[in-house]
């Protein structure tokens, strides 16, 4: 193992997490050449259907489901619609008052404004490789 490099990758935690910071994860890189030929996609194969792409397919209709009453209670505060999305989501949609306590603990993170957004497969495996 002494030929092999160790690099650090810096990952930071999945939305609806309490970890609000970045952890690098040891990664032993081998020396050489990597063949990921196996890995490549090959079309769609036998006994695979392929997925429709009309309107119900969207991103936005893949949004989870937000509980209404506790979306009106909480922008009723002043909160903006996506501070309160990100809340339920990281309270399992368990209320207003869970998500309120969860908005003051995390009145500081960054990213509080960027909207919620549901990656496809293909995007949560490209981020993991």
């Amino acid at each position: 193992m002494g030929a092999d490099e160790t690099r650090y990758v810096p990952v930071k935690p999945i939305l609806g997490t309490t970890d609000s910071v970045e952890t690098d994860i040891p990664i032993v890189v081998p020396q050489g050449d990597l063949a990921l030929d196996e890995y490549l996609g090959k079309g769609l194969q036998a006994g695979e259907e392929e997925l429709p792409d009309g309107p119900g397919s969207s991103a936005a209709s893949s949004l989870p489901q937000f509980d209404a009453d506790a979306m009106a209670q909480l922008e009723g505060m002043g909160f903006p619609p996506v501070r309160c999305q990100k809340a339920l989501l990281a309270t399992g949609n368990s209320g207003a008052e869970a998500a309120m306590e969860w908005l003051f603990g995390h009145m500081e993170d960054p990213g509080k404004r960027t909207p919620v957004r549901v990656r496809n497969e293909t995007e949560c495996n490209a981020r993991h490789r």
